[in-house]
């Protein structure tokens, strides 16, 4: 079982109930930052003032979660497939309200999607010479 450590620091947080999805729990950390560690390792890091959220890769390994968890909605459809289609719309979800989601391994990043990422690429930039690992992680 993986063994969850987080920190607040001066977080301030907004609820929003009609809120469903990752994009919408962002929207509602108004100010601080999150730090989540799994098993002694970086998980991810959720800033409010800068309006990102960066996952470290061997963190994210360790939670046993996926990254069709991440960008998975009400209404998505399962499989690698459904995880390319639901990613657009999470991506120009997350550009609308001024969100950055980054993917780390180590120094190198991997995937980022949202704010500051060119739209002609659907508000998604990868390292291709990561492909096989984010393929993996789904």
């Amino acid at each position: 079982m993986a063994r969850v450590v987080s920190s607040m620091n001066d977080t301030k947080t907004e609820s929003n109930p009609a809120g469903e999805t990752v994009v919408r729990a962002l929207d509602s950390i108004l100010s601080g930052t999150i730090t989540v560690s799994v098993n002694n390792f970086p998980f991810l890091k959720i800033d409010g003032e800068t309006k990102t959220l960066d996952v470290e890769i061997k963190g994210f390994e360790q939670s046993g979660l996926r990254l069709s968890d991440l960008v998975e909605t009400k209404n998505s459809k399962g499989g690698f497939l459904g995880v390319i289609r639901n990613s657009s719309d999470f991506a120009q979800g997350l550009n609308q309200d001024g969100w950055t989601v980054q993917i780390f391994e180590g120094r190198n990043t991997l995937l980022r999607i949202g704010r500051g990422v060119s739209p002609r690429t659907g508000f998604i930039w990868l390292n291709p010479l990561k492909l096989p690992k984010l393929i993996s992680l789904i």
